[in-house]
């Protein structure tokens, strides 16, 4: 009987030790999380330490996650999507560049020969293929320059037309 008590204490000591060492890995993890900036003031810099964040709190058990609370969970999960729309906000503007690098490749309206007309139209290609949001990136100089090359384009070929009509 006395055997079968000490067996039950050690059993209990065994828990506790457990649940002491859950709790720290859990405390850890928390930690990462408290240190990360509110969502709404979270860069792209913080990247890093938001996908540490998730990588430890991946690493923990099931048991383990549970003890991290709900807010620090939503915490991360709002950094995580700030980060995300931060990233697509960067690609954006990167397609964005590209697409005005071409344009500006242009020679001006008043340097424009049929001989662009490949170009032009390449360009214009490039800028339709954009989604809307990216569209709006692209500078109103570099919107208003192809707009003028494609209409010197027009002008271009109609007096071709009328020469060749004549």
């Amino acid at each position: 009987l006395a055997r079968t008590a000490a067996l039950g204490g050690d059993m209990d000591a065994a828990r506790a030790a457990l649940e002491a060492a859950d709790k720290a890995a859990a405390d850890a993890v928390t930690a990462l999380i408290d240190a990360l900036p509110a969502a709404a003031d979270t860069t792209l810099e913080n990247a890093d330490a938001v996908a540490a964040a998730r990588a430890a709190f991946d690493k923990l058990t099931e048991a383990q996650q549970s003890l991290v609370s709900a807010d620090a969970t939503a915490k991360l999960k709002d950094c995580e999507a700030t980060i995300a729309d931060l990233e697509a906000a960067e690609a954006d503007k990167a397609a964005a560049a590209k697409v005005e690098e071409t344009i500006n490749a242009l020679p001006a309206a008043d340097k424009i020969t049929l001989e662009n007309k490949e170009a032009i139209e390449a360009a214009r290609a490039a800028f339709d293929a954009l989604p809307e949001i990216q569209q709006f990136l692209v500078s109103k100089d570099a919107q208003d320059k192809l707009a003028a090359a494609e209409a010197t384009i027009a002008k271009l070929e109609a007096a071709e037309a009328d020469k060749a009509a004549a």
